[in-house]
């Protein structure tokens, strides 16, 4: 439940921004920092860096498809460590956030440029997936993305007596 809450919290951090950069036309500058980087009102009818611009339709029902399917296997399935749970609350909420954009609006509302270096403008919801993403990857090689707390309560006598005797977590789970 605490991570729905995050999710939702998230979500609506992003889309509050993006409601302040939707008040000023397209390519309006709200800040400049330095020669690092800008707030600039920007759009993008594409997934990342402007794939498949020309088809929204096609990214949109995609984006749905796969936040479902996220939320069905990750939440229904899987038995993710804390850290695993944030980090699939904080993709789902940029999923969500730029999903509300395209259904709502037909294209996605960015506004990070960085100066430097030829990169795509980004938003808050691109950082949480990016690093959402980023985050599960290495819980993963760690070894630290699912748990067997729910399993070892689950599992009968015997198979936590014949866990404990082969010196092995209970229900067979080896990962």
């Amino acid at each position: 439940m605490k991570t729905a809450a995050l999710a939702l919290l998230l979500t609506l951090i992003d889309q509050a921004i993006k409601a302040v950069i939707r008040s000023a036309p397209v390519g309006h500058v709200f800040v400049r920092v330095g020669s690092l980087a800008e707030i600039t009102h920007s759009t993008n009818t594409g997934a990342a860096f402007s794939l498949f611009s020309n088809h929204p339709s096609l990214v949109t029902g995609l984006s749905l498809l796969l936040m479902l399917a996220l939320a069905f296997f990750v939440f229904g399935r899987m038995r993710l460590t804390l850290p695993a749970r944030m980090a699939v609350s904080c993709l789902l909420a940029g999923g969500a956030g730029n999903l509300i954009d395209r259904m709502f609006f037909g294209q996605v509302t960015d506004y990070i440029r960085l100066l430097p270096i030829r990169f795509p403008v980004f938003n808050f919801a691109d950082i949480l997936i990016t690093c959402s993403i980023a985050l599960l990857i290495a819980l993963m090689f760690a070894g630290k993305l699912e748990t067997d707390t729910k399993e070892a309560k689950k599992s009968d006598g015997t198979n936590a007596s014949r866990a404990k005797a082969n010196g092995t977590k209970s229900g067979g789970n080896m990962r």
